[in-house]
């Protein structure tokens, strides 16, 4: 739980931040689960106006020793949208500065086909190109340690993150492993969705210009 609040709090920092332009309205897809929550709550605290996105009968599927049945909370959602379809509807990000996305299958046991790509890949463009047609200015992404080896998650515990292994490795963005593909070492297909939503999100800003782009 303390990670969570940490990483929350993080990524609060994070949409308050855009250039020399002040944030003041934040999207935030998953905004019934725990992490959407918690993020909310660390945005509103930092007197930012949050919109919170999420299924018409959000589920959430909680973690180690969270079942998820008890945290999902319908009356934080303002926008009810299935990240999945595609289109997107107009208008979703409307009047947004900033998008938090952090909607998804989390499970690394989730299957590819049926879960991990409509949930987690194709929702992650929808969301970018919505993003895009909208004129937001920063989308925040939530990527995974599941994406290197492991490295940083904490000792038996897969869902969480052991903020001193990662300080230790130097810090954010810093992990390195010996694995052909670099930084890169998906454990399941759920890492691999990740990693995919970080190569769109460069795609989005690098190439296309479009928005800010931070994971």
């Amino acid at each position: 739980a303390a990670a969570d609040a940490r990483e929350s709090s993080s990524l609060g920092s994070e949409a308050a931040r855009c250039g020399d332009r002040a944030i003041k309205v934040v999207a935030v897809t998953g905004a019934a689960g725990y992490l959407g929550q918690l993020a909310r709550r660390e945005l509103e605290a930092a007197g930012l106006r949050v919109i919170g996105i999420d299924l018409p009968r959000p589920r959430c599927q909680g973690g180690p020793t969270i079942l998820g049945e008890s945290v999902a909370d319908a009356s934080r959602v303002d926008r009810a949208c299935d990240l999945s379809a595609v289109p997107l509807p107009d208008g979703l990000f409307d009047g947004c500065d900033c998008v938090l996305h952090l909607a998804g299958d989390g499970r690394p046991s989730a299957d590819f086909l049926q879960d991990v790509l409509p949930n987690n890949i194709v929702a992650t463009q929808q969301v970018f190109e919505a993003s895009r047609r909208a004129g937001v200015r920063r989308v925040i992404f939530a990527s995974t340690n599941h994406a290197q080896h492991g490295e940083t998650m904490a000792h038996g515990s897969p869902g969480g993150m052991d903020w001193r292994r990662l300080d230790a490795l130097g810090g954010p963005a810093s992990v390195r492993v010996g694995d052909p593909l670099g930084r890169a070492g998906p454990d399941s297909f759920y890492a691999v969705s990740k990693l995919c939503g970080e190569g769109l999100g460069y795609v989005y800003s690098r190439v296309m210009g479009a928005f800010e782009f931070v994971a």
